[in-house]
């Protein structure tokens, strides 16, 4: 009997999750492997445990380059990556292996992946090699997969590079290879793709294997104090860049009429100091530790969530069923809160048809905000 093979490629906690929960589901019966980029802050730390765990056959810290993307890193700082990538164009399985350091000749049936760039591309490349009948299937990373595909469309000069480097090396576009595309909840998808949009089993507290792997992942012991909390609010990332404080008035607002001990914040994974202590308002500072995995530990039916634009206020439902009060705030900022387009909002609606109208509550001021946290809207 023949075992098929599957590799996983991760550059983020939330795929982290998915790729467990694949890997305790669909992928059961296969041989496993996985490569973990270094764009993951605590990466090396979760290999080490995956190893222990031995979930995975194979468990590899991809180190390159390749990784740097994004404004947090300057040009100098990116620009070793563009003498990587032509290197990887040349001999993608020479130079994997210097990133992972270790041999990389295994026969792949299955390659799973979020998004494409270059350092997919040469594992791609590299396991292509070793069987030409590999073929690839997507994962999400975040909401905003359901509403916006980042495949941009390429100019005449880059397909005519790819052309002459196809020919030249044998390279290969692993877009062309990819058969599916997994999503935690298919019926809210709007992208247009080329391949099959299928629903994958979805997270859950029933998969105990799942729920315990990830807290030995993550170091993870369920929050006693914020199972009590009745309101949980989600610092938001661009408030966080932006310096903007307004997260600070909207808690002021809620204090008002909540007590302190019914409330908590769970703050941005990029900021060290609470803004709340001072109110005694608890705060969730364990910022390496993805909410997912909080909530899969802590059902929190009647909890009021509140944030700017964060997944949590989706995840209630889409994953765990919980009926929440899953409150969006940016329409009742003072500033125009800029960044969510009319995807975004025909996002929402798409989840309120299938979720029902109050799954998602938009309050327009902090005073109507207020009354739908104490049930008087």
């Amino acid at each position: 009997m023949n075992i098929m093979r599957v590799l996983f490629c991760i550059d983020s906690y939330f795929q982290l999750i998915l790729a467990v929960n694949l890997r305790t589901t669909v992928y059961k019966d296969y041989v496993a492997d996985i490569i973990v980029y270094n764009s993951i802050p605590t990466a090396e730390s979760i290999c080490i445990k995956l190893r222990k765990l031995k979930s995975f056959s194979h468990v590899w810290l991809a180190k390159t380059s390749l990784t740097r993307c994004g404004n947090k890193y300057s040009f100098k700082e990116k620009l070793p990556k563009y003498g990587e990538y032509l290197k990887t164009i040349v001999s993608p399985q020479k130079r994997l292996e210097k990133y992972i350091g270790s041999s990389f000749d295994y026969k792949y049936d299955e390659l799973i992946f979020n998004g494409t760039g270059a350092l997919p591309e040469c594992i791609f490349n590299a396991a292509y090699k070793q069987n030409n009948q590999l073929t690839c299937k997507r994962i999400e990373d975040s909401y905003v997969n359901y509403f916006t595909e980042y495949v941009s469309q390429k100019g005449k000069l880059r397909i005519g590079f790819e052309s002459i480097i196809q020919l030249l090396f044998g390279r290969k576009s692993m877009e062309k290879y990819v058969s599916a595309f997994y999503f935690e909840d298919a019926d809210l998808v709007s992208i247009h793709v080329p391949y099959s949009i299928v629903q994958a089993p979805k997270i859950s507290r029933e998969n105990q294997e799942l729920v315990k792997t990830l807290n030995f992942l993550f170091d993870y012991e369920p929050d006693q104090i914020l199972k009590e909390k009745e309101v949980i609010m989600f610092e938001d990332g661009r408030h966080f860049f932006s310096g903007d404080d307004e997260e600070v008035d909207i808690v002021k607002a809620i204090l008002k009429e909540i007590d302190s001990s019914k409330i908590a914040v769970k703050m941005h994974p990029r900021r060290v100091k609470s803004r709340f202590d001072q109110f005694g308002v608890y705060t969730v500072k364990n910022s390496t530790v993805p909410w997912e995995i909080i909530q899969m530990n802590m059902p929190c039916t009647g909890k009021a969530f509140l944030t700017v634009s964060s997944a949590v206020v989706f995840s209630s439902g889409m994953y765990f069923n919980d009926k929440c009060k899953n409150i969006l705030l940016y329409k009742c900022m003072k500033k125009e809160y800029s960044g969510l387009n009319s995807n975004f909002e025909q996002f929402v609606t798409k989840y309120k048809q299938k979720y029902g109208d109050k799954s998602i509550l938009v309050p327009s001021s902090y005073e109507e905000l207020v009354n739908v946290i104490m049930n008087k809207n």
